[in-house]
């Protein structure tokens, strides 16, 4: 009887072994189970939030047409001014400086290749919501209306002639300025256009000064830039390239190469922020380097 007993309890005893590891067995097979499926779909996961590869400048173009390019270069809009459109280019109005922004356009080899006596027919433009400068305002103060998108750039058309002599294309230049390295940079675009097809361009005034402290003009109060920047895009193959201009407003006789900044100098100085739709590889080449040579062949 008692070995009878003793069998039972070791039975009993290995019954319990057998037991504790076959549950052992099964917790540590469900313990972080990840079905076949959802496991490939981590894999994706990782791979997807992998960052973009880089695009080369030398594989990226734009091929919309003149409308559709001048939108999507267009720059950003920091001071929330009205956006407006004319014929020939668009502009963003700042009305505490009754001046653009910035001033934008395409410009063709056609277009640029076309001839039309100036308008000089300055006027109100009648699109801004708050009111513009007025011909009035630049009156014996001893500054030039000077054109940001310039007339001469608008030849092409008599409408788009007209409206570039809105004084909210206009900006106070000095007389020497306007007249003389102003307008060899302004020839100097015209003769890019011819060579590169189709250019966009981008203009506006630099204030250095502290708002308070500006200079202004008028009973408008218009502010007197201490700068002006240009930067011009060649957007289309075989080169996508850029050069940009940053010119004090006063008399210069030097060349115009010593005014060549990069794109972000000029961010730096207005606040604002050019090709901001462009992948950030192309705007980040185009906007760190000085491409002289690609310009001046």
């Amino acid at each position: 009887m008692k070995n009878v007993v003793i069998i039972i309890i070791i039975i009993v005893i290995l019954l319990g072994i057998l037991f504790f590891f076959s549950q052992k067995k099964y917790t540590n097979e469900n313990v972080g189970f990840v079905p076949k499926d959802t496991t490939q779909a981590i894999q994706d996961s990782s791979v997807s939030t992998k960052p973009t590869p880089q695009i080369s400048i030398s594989d990226y173009h734009i091929d919309y047409d003149e409308t559709k390019a001048l939108t999507y270069l267009l720059p950003n809009n920091p001071n929330q001014d009205q956006i407006i459109t004319h014929i020939g280019y668009t502009l963003a109005y700042n009305e505490r400086n009754e001046e653009a922004d910035w001033v934008a356009y395409v410009l063709t080899a056609g277009e640029a290749n076309t001839y039309r006596e100036r308008s000089n027919a300055f006027k109100r433009d009648p699109y801004v919501t708050s009111g513009s400068a007025l011909p009035l305002d630049y009156s014996h103060s001893g500054y030039d209306k000077g054109h940001l998108a310039p007339a001469a750039d608008m030849r092409w058309s008599a409408q788009a002639m007209n409206a570039s002599f809105y004084m909210s294309n206009m900006t106070p230049q000095e007389p020497a300025f306007n007249r003389g390295i102003w307008k060899d940079l302004e020839e100097q675009v015209r003769q890019w256009a011819l060579q590169n097809k189709q250019l966009f361009i981008v203009t506006g005034p630099v204030f250095d000064t502290p708002a308070s402290e500006r200079e202004t003009i008028g009973a408008d109060k218009v502010a007197v830039p201490d700068e002006f920047y240009k930067i011009i895009l060649d957007y289309r193959q075989p080169e996508f390239k850029v050069i940009s201009f940053m010119i004090p407003n006063e008399e210069e006789h030097v060349s115009l190469d010593n005014f060549v900044v990069t794109v972000n100098e000029i961010e730096k100085k207005t606040g604002l922020d050019f090709f901001p739709q462009l992948p950030d590889s192309i705007e980040n080449v185009l906007e760190s380097e000085k491409n002289i040579s690609e310009w001046y062949k």
